[in-house]
């Protein structure tokens, strides 16, 4: 199995799951500006030629685009927005834990590194230290339970 026969499978595992996945790896070979970096693959190419067939079909039941991206690309965007913004709290706090535990004690002040890491955090956010600590919290993957 080649990469890119895996990393088909993978995508259309994500494009099951959320459509708006489509959309992102195609963008993914564009700048900003829309310059095309590399080519995009064809298994993205033919997951949006689905779509857009679906849609566009005479007598097709879907009268939006969105309903054929699954009907909830608003809410997929904001997850999307929601999850990217947790990784870049919890990576910001790691990364100030880790600062602040290399200070001296004197120079720290007061709490733990970890209460000094998501004040700080807070701040240069501009969020709620309770947010910074439930999105940090909310992070931490869950535990499967034992079996037996």
């Amino acid at each position: 199995m080649t990469i890119a026969t895996m990393q088909a499978s993978i995508d259309a595992k994500m494009f099951a799951q959320s459509p708006i996945h489509i959309i992102e790896r195609f963008l993914e070979s564009f700048t900003s500006d829309g310059g095309m970096t590399f080519p995009v693959p064809q298994h993205i190419l033919e997951a949006l030629a689905v779509r857009f067939r679906d849609f566009l079909a005479p007598g097709s039941p879907l009268s939006s685009l969105d309903e054929a991206f699954g009907g909830t690309v608003a809410r997929q965007r904001q997850a999307r927005v929601a999850a990217d913004r947790q990784l870049e709290v919890v990576f910001l706090v790691v990364s100030e834990r880790q600062r602040v535990r290399n200070l001296k004690g004197s120079d720290r002040g007061n709490g733990t590194p970890h209460e000094i890491a998501c004040e700080n955090v807070a701040e240069q956010l501009a969020m709620s230290v309770d947010n910074v600590r439930r999105l940090y919290k909310d992070s931490k993957a869950k535990k499967a339970p034992a079996s037996g």
